[in-house]
């Protein structure tokens, strides 16, 4: 999958009811190299999330909804509730925060949606 840009205008339709992994930065922020690899190789690996950044400066409403507050932050949204926000995220960050995410879109599933993606997630630990 790619990383979406999210904007003011795009954000509810982008992120949607499932869970959502958010990168807030502008290019004078400092973000650790290691940490954008991992970030770019999770949303190409991982279907079930959308991965999506945005631009603080030319999405008023977003900084503002976020908080931003000049550094690089990383929120994980799901049914449009934050979830988690780390500033200055390390790559060590995202299998937590992956994980965490797929916790909470899960539990906003109907329950035999739920049950099916928990089943889902036993079996590809095991094929691991």
């Amino acid at each position: 999958m790619t990383i979406a840009t999210l904007t003011d205008a795009n954000f509810a339709q982008t992120v949607g009811r499932g869970g959502a992994l958010i990168l807030i930065t502008t290019g004078s922020d400092k973000l650790r190299s290691d940490f954008k690899t991992a970030f770019d190789k999770a949303a190409e690996e991982e279907d079930r999330i959308v991965f999506a950044q945005v631009d603080p400066t030319a999405n008023r409403r977003l900084k503002q909804v976020f908080s931003y507050q000049n550094t690089a932050l990383l929120i994980g949204v799901c049914d449009s509730e934050i979830v988690f926000r780390r500033s200055r995220p390390w790559s060590s960050d995202l299998p937590g925060a992956i994980g965490s995410l797929q916790e909470a879109a899960a539990e906003a599933l109907p329950a035999a949606d739920a049950a099916e993606v928990k089943k889902k997630r036993a079996v590809t630990a095991l094929d691991k």
